[in-house]
């Protein structure tokens, strides 16, 4: 990342290993069934013990949808996304992106605040991993292990400061954390894809009418800008994602309005 990005995060990394195929899970015999496992398995895996304990938790729906996106020059994206709150007051956001044979998982788990705690992605062409990256918080901190597909790996940190959030340009379901709570002011990005890191600030433009599946309704219009990309969205007002827009031209807007 440029201009304000500030890498602040340290690095190490091993020797290249062979990269080796997912194995067959038990009792999976049709392909597709097969793929789809696999891919669920490649995600938990990426996630610490604790933090699948605190996914297993039960808890309340606070939203779930499809984006569609757009980028200039690429083939349309479906992302499907759940947000909800579980019974420890902790918020576990998961989401699958696909286009074509790609396909990106991703699950995180974060504080009332919006601090993440922990997160999983695995990025998969067909049946390769491409990449994989798990972060876990410990100690004021967040530690990331990301490997790709031949196998090298990386460890890297990344001071676990106030404002915190997570975010990924292939991920807009991500944005919602951004201005949690009607939050404006100062935040710290962390991208664990990239490694870059930015400070940014989250400011309100007041209310517009916008368009969602073909329903208009008023949103609250919010600004991340500071970082190398400015982010612009818009939120219900339960603070729920509607639209996200970027300065590189990708456009995301809600298959439907929530209900």
């Amino acid at each position: 990342m440029s201009g304000s990005t500030a890498e602040s995060g340290t690095e190490s990394s091993w020797p290249r290993r062979r990269s080796r195929e997912p194995p067959r899970l038990p009792g999976v015999h049709k392909p597709a069934m097969h793929i789809r496992s696999v891919w669920f398995a490649l995600l938990v895996a990426t996630l610490p013990p604790a933090a699948l304990a605190q996914a297993g938790a039960g808890g309340r729906i606070i939203d779930e949808g499809t984006f569609t996106v757009t980028k200039p020059g690429a083939p349309s994206v479906s992302e499907s996304f759940r947000i909800i709150r579980t019974e420890n007051e902790l918020l576990q956001a998961t989401a699958q992106s696909s286009a074509g044979n790609r396909k990106i998982t991703s699950r995180l788990i974060a504080d009332k605040t919006g601090l993440p705690t922990d997160y999983g992605l695995v990025v998969l062409e067909g049946r390769d991993t491409l990449f994989r990256v798990r972060v876990a918080g410990t100690g004021g901190r967040l530690s990331a292990t990301s490997s790709n597909r031949r196998g090298d790996e990386s460890m890297r940190e990344y001071p676990s400061a106030p404002a915190t959030i997570i975010v990924d340009d292939d991920l807009v379901h991500l944005a919602y954390f951004a201005a949690l709570g009607e939050r404006t002011g100062s935040v710290h990005l962390i991208n664990p894809r990239t490694g870059g890191t930015a400070t940014a600030t989250v400011g309100s433009q007041g209310l517009e009418p916008i368009e969602i599946g073909g329903r208009s309704t008023t949103a609250k219009h919010y600004v991340l800008s500071g970082g190398p990309i400015r982010r612009d969205f818009w939120l219900d007002s339960s603070g729920r994602l509607l639209r996200l827009e970027t300065s590189t031209g990708l456009k995301a807007v809600r298959e439907e309005l929530p209900r």
